[in-house]
């Protein structure tokens, strides 16, 4: 009984997780078609509600876990801001404030999952989005500034 106990045990430390969490922040430029996307992790987020937990805090008190990310600290400029809790298999340079935004993604969200999918231009993008009307929320184009490393494999 011991050895099952310390086999599960040695089963459950050695075998990663395959998903990552991310808090996905969308922020769209009011007035404008340009949307910004970050992919947030951080070690001490390990689950979704620990994600949630960080998500209700940056619209109460503040981010506890990441600085405050918005565009409209700048006078005039105002944005439209969601934030999501997501499972991806997809793993992300670190987001570093201020970096260009040269990245563009298509980005789609289904039951807490995102998958993220690099694009030519927000034109192209825009082209494969707009086919899937009714779609807007869960699948959006968007400009970043992290690049994907990879995609977790079993």
């Amino acid at each position: 009984m011991r050895t099952l106990a310390v086999a599960a045990l040695l089963l459950a430390t050695s075998t990663p997780a395959l998903a990552d969490i991310y808090l996905l922040s969308r922020q769209k430029l009011e007035g404008t078609d340009f949307t910004a996307a970050f992919f947030l992790s951080h070690p001490q987020m390990t689950s979704l509600a620990t994600c949630e937990q960080e998500r209700t805090a940056a619209r109460t008190t503040g981010f506890k876990l990441f600085a405050r990310l918005y565009f409209g600290t700048r006078k005039g400029i105002s944005t439209q801001d969601q934030l999501y809790c997501v499972e991806s298999d997809q793993t992300f340079t670190p987001f570093r404030a201020h970096s260009m935004v040269d990245f563009t993604y298509l980005v789609t969200l289904a039951n807490s999952r995102m998958t993220v999918e690099p694009m030519q231009s927000l034109g192209a993008c825009s082209a494969i989005a707009g086919r899937d009307t009714g779609l807007s929320k869960n699948r959006f184009c968007a400009k970043g500034s992290q690049s994907i490393q990879q995609a977790k494999t079993p």
